[in-house]
């Protein structure tokens, strides 16, 4: 009798530490608009002028990010990289466009391979080069054409990349450089499912792996680094969790037959009634991180332009929902790496760094011309 209780306790305390930590939590109610300050996110802010680059301005970039002590930008007009070091000292521009064996003709997809050290283009119909940190040319690989496109790559160790794609059953599919092959797919969708909830911007990298935040019913994380595809957390945002009634009826407004020329106000017409419409999900994820201490997401949410940013305390397992912090700065979690979420400067944030960086960095402030300037960055440093 005595060993039965005592095994019956063990199998209880193995329950109770196996449960998913998510299933401790409330749901999180977006409608709530809670007081919190920029530090009690951030440890510092730093402001960097980017040095004026031979030949023209940056211009607007798609892709960008910070790794190795570098900041990294794509630059739509010329598809150029741009490399800055920590200081905003211009390193080198790439400017690769055209058809030669170690040039590109169109840039989907800029991001890096942590475990290589390389920079990655992804040429949407299925080309990769990569480039050392220097940007010099390291390879072209034509991928398979298993895949009509290539939208998103991450390396998942030395060999294996995945891929993100859409118009298909799945949205993730590996790829062995040594076997030079696809395998999978992985994270099930529909054809017309993957078109209305694209699975873009919403994957981010935290001590090594790579993590997927799949909007859905379950809206769950997965870790993606994991063979077993591990669900880490489920977002539960209430009243305001998607329901298949309204995926379907998103799917059916996307599929409906569009009129053959479309003006820029009738897009824009389409897109607030994607986002404001009762019938459709109630918001979209366009922004992912997470650090040691926070998980975070930042949402469309609340009407055409508005966003609400949810940040997880995993300490204490407390959540904020906020459009903008008491100081009024606005974030939007994208491509955080090593713990700095980049921003740029804009006028709007004058009085806010005003109150908060040194003089000497206000005095770079105070020289910023836009029309004859590189970006000026705003970085914040996660706790």
């Amino acid at each position: 009798m005595k060993h039965t209780t005592f095994l019956s306790i063990l199998l209880l305390m193995a329950l109770c530490c196996c449960s998913p930590k998510e299933n401790l939590n409330s749901s999180i109610d977006l409608e709530r608009n809670d007081s919190i300050s920029i530090f009690d996110l951030v440890d510092s802010v730093s402001v960097i002028q980017l040095d004026k680059t031979e030949g023209s301005l940056m211009g607007f970039f798609h892709e960008y990010f910070y790794y190795k002590n570098r900041f990294y930008f794509m630059v739509m007009q010329g598809q150029a990289i741009y490399c800055f070091d920590k200081s905003g000292r211009s390193i080198f521009v790439k400017k690769r466009q055209g058809r030669g064996p170690q040039e590109f003709t169109y840039c989907g997809y800029f991001g890096f391979d942590p475990f290589l050290d390389q920079l990655m283009v992804l040429v949407p119909w299925g080309i990769l080069i990569n480039y050392d940190l220097d940007g010099n040319f390291i390879s072209k690989t034509q991928l398979p054409p298993d895949l009509r496109a290539y939208n998103e790559v991450y390396a998942i160790d030395k060999d294996k990349l995945l891929f993100f794609t859409w118009g298909y059953d799945y949205y993730a599919y590996y790829y062995s450089k040594k076997e030079a092959k696809l395998s999978g797919g992985y994270v099930q969708t529909t054809f017309h499912r993957s078109k209305s909830l694209p699975p873009f911007d919403n994957s981010y990298y935290y001590k090594d792996s790579l993590y997927f935040n799949q909007s859905g019913v379950n809206n769950q994380v997965i870790n993606m680094s994991d063979s077993a595809h591990r669900v880490v957390y489920r977002w539960d945002f209430g009243k305001n969790n998607y329901t298949e009634k309204q995926i379907d009826a998103l799917v059916e407004y996307d599929t409906l037959p569009k009129k053959r020329d479309y003006t820029a106000e009738d897009q824009k017409n389409r897109m607030i009634e994607r986002i404001e419409n009762p019938r459709f999900p109630a918001y979209q994820t366009i922004g992912v991180a997470e650090t040691e201490r926070f998980r975070i997401t930042t949402l469309r949410y609340g009407g055409f332009g508005k966003h609400k940013s949810v940040v997880l305390d995993k300490i204490n397992n407390k959540s904020f929902v906020f459009s903008e912090t008491k100081e009024g700065v606005k974030l939007i979690f994208r491509n955080v790496n090593e713990k700095i979420l980049i921003d740029l400067y804009y006028e709007n944030s004058r009085d806010f760094l005003k109150k908060t960086v040194s003089p000497e960095k206000m005095s770079i402030i105070d020289a910023y011309n836009p029309e004859t300037d590189n970006p000026v960055l705003i970085l914040y440093h996660l706790k």
